[in-house]
């Protein structure tokens, strides 16, 4: 991770739960941008309609007195720290564009307005989805894929994950620093070979339950 500090990481790849918010967060808080925002903006979460309203500020023609208060869109909420888009291939093409533009310029201009603001920050974006397909069905812009395409991160599902006693002993001292629990050879061996289709948020819930179930024994074990 350190290698990427203070370095736009534009796209980062990983299956639901793989943790991508919880690496660009961690890049952006060991960078020289900790100080300033980390937004995050989940655009698979977001109506089409809403997208641009959401990251983009908007003015309207009417006289500010008659305007309703809007707070800044995304970008500029985000000048000088980190902006993180998640599931980027949700976004529409018309705002891709905007999107582009933003990259390239590192301007933004409000929608309704003539004014471009001036942004200062590092973009993050991260996919489930494949991309490439979607160039071929014109879903995506070839000219966006191609700027997010340089330095590309790909995050391993659990089920990949070659330190994952390590994870597990962080978790429990994470859920249970008072009382710090350990688990079983058997019980590691199982985590070692279970899929875990639920990624990351899977063991957690796992290894919560079993604490309750162990009450005070400090060991858990398979009867837990």
């Amino acid at each position: 991770m350190r290698r990427t500090l203070d370095h736009d990481i534009p796209l980062l790849l990983g299956e639901t739960g793989t943790g991508t918010k919880v690496f660009a967060r961690a890049v952006h808080q060991e960078s020289n941008r900790t100080r300033q925002p980390f937004v995050a903006v989940s655009l698979a979460a977001l109506p089409a309609g809403e997208i641009e309203a959401e990251r983009f500020d908007s003015e309207d023609a009417a006289p500010p007195s008659a305007r309703p208060k809007r707070r800044p869109g995304r970008i500029v909420q985000a000048n000088g720290g980190t902006l993180y888009l998640d599931e980027i291939g949700a976004l529409p093409p018309a705002v891709q564009l905007r999107l582009l533009a933003v990259l390239q310029d590192r301007r933004v201009t409000p929608v309704g307005s003539r004014r471009a603001i001036p942004v200062d920050l590092a973009i993050v974006c991260a996919t489930r989805r494949e991309l490439r397909p979607m160039l071929h069905a014109q879903t995506f812009r070839e000219d966006l894929y191609y700027r997010l395409n340089g330095l590309v991160l790909r995050l391993p599902p659990l089920r990949e994950c070659s330190d994952l006693s390590v994870l597990v002993r962080r978790i429990l001292a994470r859920e249970y620093p008072q009382s710090p629990r350990e688990i079983s050879p058997s019980v590691m061996d199982l985590f070692k070979r279970h899929a875990w289709p639920g990624n990351v948020r899977q063991p957690v819930g796992v290894l919560r339950a079993a604490a309750l179930m162990c009450g005070d024994e400090p060991l858990i074990t398979e009867a837990h």
